[in-house]
């Protein structure tokens, strides 16, 4: 399971402009400080300096400072608004949304210094990103989250790559069940993501069988030789243009 770079510049996307068919996949980085870091700073809401408040370790609050300013700044720049204008809403498991404009999609992850960031117009969505080495790549956690397919696959590489794949496995299941927004909730060793390079297949128990999905793509890149990313969309007839925010806007 190959995976293409997060090719791009700040200029093969534009913000402003979303196409129904397309997704914006952007990369940030969230090792920030000083001025900039003031700035996303004001962005935030009276619960989020709470929570940035209640980090024990100094670089754990900047990057959450960081990580949810730069999700407004982005968001934004589609909305025509001021950054401290987006207004977060969470579904019953968690997921976020945009009460007051319910038609732009988004989805955030973010790992060590890497955020990463999805927007599309009504469709679905989900993203991961993974720092490598992962810590939860082991056998243990693999019987408990991955199908006999995905083990099977894990099984079959050597050493160096076993991190990798494990990784492009974890993150492509864990965007897929942040767009399907049930969460940990799904059975997730009945989900395979990983025997079709851009699909799904589901466990269906009552036939004992195992049918692909015409409802989702997925896609995996690597934004960096330090991580892993992917990304899952709802449809099967889009593109993604991925891009570096800037680091000033």
């Amino acid at each position: 399971m190959t995976a293409p770079a997060m090719a791009g510049s700040q200029s093969s996307i534009s913000a402003g402009r979303l196409p129904a068919g397309e997704v914006h996949l952007w990369r940030a980085d969230l090792e920030v400080e000083g001025h900039r870091l003031e700035q996303f700073a004001s962005y935030l809401d009276q619960d989020e300096r709470a929570r940035a408040a209640r980090f024990h370790f100094e670089r754990d609050r900047r990057r959450f400072m960081a990580g949810r300013g730069l999700l407004r700044q982005i968001l934004a720049s589609y909305l025509d608004l001021a950054p401290i204008e987006v207004r977060f809403g969470y579904t019953a498991n968690g997921k976020p949304y945009l009460p007051a404009h319910s038609e732009l999609r988004f989805n955030v992850s973010h790992s060590a210094d890497t955020l990463v960031a999805a927007v599309a117009r009504d469709r679905h969505l989900g993203v991961d990103v993974e720092v490598l080495p992962l810590d939860a790549a082991d056998a243990g956690v693999a019987d408990l989250v991955f199908c006999g397919f995905e083990r099977a696959a894990l099984e079959g590489t050597d050493a160096t790559e076993y991190s990798r794949m494990f990784a492009r496995l974890w993150t492509r299941k864990e965007a897929y069940i942040k767009a399907d927004g049930r969460g940990m909730t799904l059975q997730l060793n009945h989900i395979d993501v990983g025997t079709l390079p851009q699909g799904i297949l589901f466990y269906q128990p009552e036939l004992n069988q195992w049918t692909p999905s015409s409802a989702w793509t997925l896609r995996t890149l690597d934004p960096s030789p330090r991580y892993v990313c992917s990304l899952a969309v709802e449809g099967v007839d889009c593109s993604v243009a991925c891009a570096e925010w800037p680091t000033e806007i």
